[in-house]
């Protein structure tokens, strides 16, 4: 016989002092801290008191000591409120109130929910780290999230290597590309980064934070694309009415060539190229807002005596002369800041202008001479 519960004295007969004494019975090998079981539907046994630390758990039938909660079958929920539900699924479950969200993913091994905000609390000495770590057979920890106290910043990890931290002073990539959209032909259905929200000044700053290193903007084609790379500059919708203008900066991978589009190149939301850039050659639209006759009858020997001013003094009042010469022409624009740009469209049809009154003047030479050879 083992742990069964017996009587002190054998075969004699007791007094009821005796028989009610504490020592009347006794487990065998008894020893403080041990719990009394019903071992069998007619007898009493001893289980020994455990190891400090270990749980009361159940194992084949029976009350045992052990350091491993096993909750079979439906799983354990650890109530922290009042009225905690039955456990749900094979997960653990700490319940402080209902929530209304429903049964967890089968997928989930532990839930935590209340009524209420839910929080993991990370406590730690002031330079270590809290954080949650992913692996597998592979790698125990190839994807961490941590925050580290000694530096103040949150770092992320992938194939066991830092990608990035988050910090006051901003994001750092660790040399990693910042923003990798439709990576392995993953494609997105809508734009791709929208940034919007504020009615303050928007500014994206890209600036080396030492030494000699380039800042690039990069907007990129596969080598077989026949598609566009493209800029756009847009205020409201962008359609070219009223107050919705937007020009485009596109280099079109079909013609290899570099394009400035208006929305507005007729004051009617029409949209037109600007300007066509191929192989490096500049060339700019000549439409009807040019008016490209404008100077077919214009008569240059009075625009050479117009532009000589009388207060002519060696030549710098002559160019200044010129020059708003060429602005009244619009060849020249003169903005309000003083600014002068050169508009390719004027210029282009005041030679245009000049090469046909050039033209109608050496047809009109060729009569005169014919005339007087045939008297």
């Amino acid at each position: 016989m083992a742990n069964e519960l017996i009587h002190t004295d054998v075969g004699t007969v007791l007094t009821e002092a005796e028989y009610d004494a504490t020592t009347a019975h006794s487990f065998n090998s008894q020893a403080t801290g041990d719990i009394m079981y019903a071992s069998s539907s007619s007898q009493l046994s001893r289980l020994g008191i455990g190891s400090s630390g270990d749980l009361l758990v159940t194992a084949s039938g029976n009350p045992a000591w052990a350091h491993i909660i096993q909750a079979e079958t439906n799983g354990l929920t650890l109530g922290i409120g009042s009225s905690a539900p039955e456990p749900d699924n094979n997960a653990i479950h700490i319940w402080k109130s209902d929530s209304g969200a429903g049964v967890p993913s089968s997928n989930a091994l532990l839930n935590l929910e209340q009524n209420g905000a839910v929080y993991v609390q990370f406590s730690t000495s002031t330079s270590t780290r809290g954080g949650i770590l992913v692996g597998d057979s592979g790698d125990v920890d190839a994807g961490r999230i941590w925050y580290h106290n000694g530096d103040d910043d949150w770092e992320f990890y992938t194939g066991g290597t830092e990608r990035m931290s988050l910090a006051s002073t901003g994001l750092d990539m660790k040399n990693h590309d910042l923003l990798n959209v439709g990576a392995a032909a993953n494609d997105w259905s809508t734009d791709a980064i929208t940034l919007s929200g504020s009615t303050s000044t928007q500014v994206i700053t890209v600036v080396p934070t030492s030494g000699n290193g380039a800042s690039i903007v990069r907007l990129g084609l596969s080598a077989s694309s026949t598609g566009d790379a493209a800029l756009q500059f847009r205020q409201g919708s962008g359609n070219g009415s009223a107050n919705n203008m937007q020009y485009t900066w596109r280099y079109e991978g079909d013609d290899a060539m570099l394009v400035l589009q208006s929305a507005d190149t007729d004051g009617g939301a029409t949209e037109a190229d600007i300007i066509r850039i191929p192989d490096g050659q500049l060339t700019v639209d000549f439409n009807t807002t040019a008016d490209e006759n404008a100077f077919d009858d214009y008569d240059d020997a009075i625009v050479l005596r117009r532009a000589f001013s009388p207060e002519y003094r060696g030549g710098r009042d002559l160019m200044r002369s010129n020059r708003q010469e060429l602005i009244d022409m619009g060849v020249l624009r003169q903005y309000d800041d003083g600014w002068v740009g050169y508009s390719d469209q004027r210029m282009a049809a005041l030679l245009a202008g000049g090469i046909y009154q050039t033209r109608q003047r050496v047809d009109e030479l060729d009569e005169r001479i014919a005339a007087l050879e045939a008297k």
